[in-house]
């Protein structure tokens, strides 16, 4: 494998970079070579799901990309040294899939979804290329990678991308990849230490090492990995949204923005929490609501006993009501014969 590795690695001298321009990748696309930081290899993009030419800048330096994978290369963490980056890589070609919308910034998304598998694409990513800052809550999402759609706040962006995500999904294919990079992720993890110069990723690393139990998500959930991994049903969305995921983890409506809904993103950052519903349980959650409903039914069967309870006492009235009439009409008789008396009575009277 090494020697496909290397094809991946074709920046790993650069890998060094990876981590370097961490701080400028802020930038946000500013500073294309910058963007090496952003480990944005728009060749290796397709690596690791570098976004495409740009994905840091939103496309402006697709040649620093290769810094992204030359942290691969760093990701000697692996222990192998270089070679071992290769692994990362290597699901680099799958990840090309990923970056399918590389050149769609969407690549944000495809990025996003990088920034799950590869970690790395911290602050841009999120960004789509617009709020260097805010491409940190990308890293966010990559510190609750199982979000990749967690990015409660970035979900904005992502949800930017929401046209993309279809691309994403389509990576969901290569999430399978994804998945098996869940072990080189620890590669990656390890290159944790490296992606701090990515800077914000360090944590991230971790999201894409730690990812490798995350992989579940991210990539062992291949199936559902449909669309990060996560809503498999939905997935559309990022993966995130629980019930409705479709929306990126909240606006299960809104889900077209794919987190257009930064605030309700937050509930997909529960999501994460919830990882279970990230990916799994997907919609199970709506289940989960709806049998909630549901038992209020059963509550609701519960007055309804009552009122079958009261109907058991209605019944004995309406026997009564019977005997009452019942009673009624005999003394409406009695009273028609006391009056027969009567009369007899007076005949009598009479006669004597």
């Amino acid at each position: 494998m090494p020697t496909t590795p290397t094809t991946q690695r074709t920046t790993p001298t650069t890998p060094t970079s990876q981590g370097t321009a961490g701080t400028i990748p802020a930038t946000q696309g500013t500073a294309a070579t910058t963007l090496t930081t952003q480990g944005t290899a728009a060749t290796a993009p397709t690596t690791k799901g570098t976004a495409a030419t740009n994905p840091r800048t939103k496309g402006t330096a697709a040649t620093t990309p290769k810094t992204q994978e030359a942290t691969v290369t760093s990701a000697t963490t692996h222990g192998v040294a270089t070679p071992t980056p290769t692994t990362q890589e290597t699901t680099a070609t799958s990840p090309t899939t990923q970056r399918t919308a590389a050149t769609t910034p969407t690549t944000q998304e495809t990025a996003a979804k990088t920034q799950t598998t590869q970690g790395r694409a911290y602050t841009t990513p999120t960004t789509q290329g617009t709020a260097a800052t805010t491409p940190k809550t990308h890293e966010t999402t990559a510190t609750s990678p199982t979000t990749q759609g967690t990015a409660a706040t970035t979900p904005t962006t992502q949800g930017t991308d929401a046209t993309t995500p279809t691309t994403q999904e389509t990576d969901s294919t290569t999430p399978t990849t994804q998945g098996p990079v869940s072990t080189t992720p620890t590669t990656q993890g390890p290159v944790a230490t490296t992606p701090t110069t990515k800077g914000t990723a360090a944590t991230t690393p971790t999201k894409q090492g730690t990812a490798s139990t995350t992989p579940t998500t991210q990539g062992t959930a291949a199936a559902t990995p449909t669309r990060q991994g996560t809503a498999a049903t939905t997935p559309t969305t990022q993966g995130t949204a629980f019930t409705i995921p479709t929306t990126q983890g909240t606006a299960a409506r809104t889900p077209t923005t794919q987190g257009t809904a930064a605030t309700t993103p937050s509930t997909q950052t529960t999501a994460a929490t919830s990882r279970t519903t990230q990916g799994t349980a997907a919609t199970t959650p709506k289940k989960q609501g709806t049998d909630a409903m549901t038992p209020t039914t059963q509550g609701t069967a519960s007055t309804t006993p009552t009122t079958q309870g009261t109907v058991l006492q209605l019944q004995p009235d309406k026997e009564r009501l019977l005997q009452l009439q019942q009673h009624k009409e005999q003394l409406l008789q009695f009273k028609q014969h006391k009056r027969q008396l009567l009369e007899l009575q007076q005949n009598k009277e009479q006669m004597l």
